[in-house]
């Protein structure tokens, strides 16, 4: 299945971590697409710095669904149109905010797009002798 990556802001800005989770995909997986922009460029996911898992309207931050609206069919609509340019059908992050936020918003925009964790798929590649 093809398989692209978010890079989360606080993995890639903060920590500059960039080309190691794309090490282990490309080892993983047979067919790693590149989303673009990507790396220090990518566009964040709208979980913003944990934003996505605070209570609220649909998990989201507010009580009358501005946020929500906003990350979903605003900066959400950005990323989920880069997911789709990829026809990826697996989206892989390592943040857990990430993960969360894309979810809802693959379910919105790209249902047929799944999301999960990095080491999600390093898991079903290693294959243990004996």
């Amino acid at each position: 299945m093809p398989v692209t990556y978010h890079d989360p802001c606080n993995y890639t800005r903060t920590c500059s971590i960039v080309s190691e989770p794309r090490q282990v995909l490309k080892a993983c997986v047979q067919n790693y697409i590149e989303m673009e922009p990507s790396g220090y460029d990518n566009w964040c996911c709208g979980g913003g710095g944990g934003l996505a898992v605070l209570d609220g309207k649909e998990g989201m931050a507010d009580l009358d669904g501005t946020f929500h609206d906003f990350c979903i069919n605003v900066t959400g609509k950005v990323k989920s149109e880069q997911v789709r340019k990829t026809g990826a059908r697996y989206l892989a992050s390592p943040c857990a905010n990430c993960k969360r936020q894309l979810t809802r918003l693959m379910a919105h925009h790209n249902p047929e797009v799944q999301v999960g964790g990095v080491f999600d798929l390093f898991a079903r590649a290693v294959i243990l002798d004996g």
